[in-house]
């Protein structure tokens, strides 16, 4: 089997990566009144939506703590400007993972009662 070339070579969201790419791996299936659904079984569905809930849980805890942690180095001048920059930087990106699970999660969680699983 040979595969097909792309011809997306330009990142269209260089600021949000984890957008694009869960954007680009969700899969859909055309329905019949010309709609998209989410083409996964209930179950794979139910996976990601429980690892998206727990993963943005975890994720806005560590986000709380470092925060707490870069506020204390700062008042107590152990921490340099190039270290404060990395910092904000990783929470850019943790802020945009994110957001990324929680737009995976609402879709999941619209597929889900629309397939009447809404307390799976």
């Amino acid at each position: 089997m040979r595969l097909r070339r792309s011809k997306i070579r330009k990142i269209k969201n260089v600021d949000s990566p984890f957008t694009e790419l869960l954007s680009l791996l969700k899969k859909y299936q055309a329905l019949a009144d010309g709609l998209t659904a989410l083409a996964y079984e209930d179950d794979q569905l139910i996976v990601m939506h429980q690892h998206a809930e727990n993963t943005i849980e975890v994720l806005l805890q560590g986000l709380q703590c470092l925060g707490q942690v870069v506020d204390m180095s700062v008042q107590r001048k152990v921490m340099n400007i190039q270290d404060v920059s990395a910092i904000g930087a990783l929470i850019a990106a943790i802020s945009n993972l994110t957001e990324s699970l929680t737009i995976l999660k609402s879709d999941t969680n619209y597929e889900l009662r629309k397939r009447g699983l809404d307390g799976f």
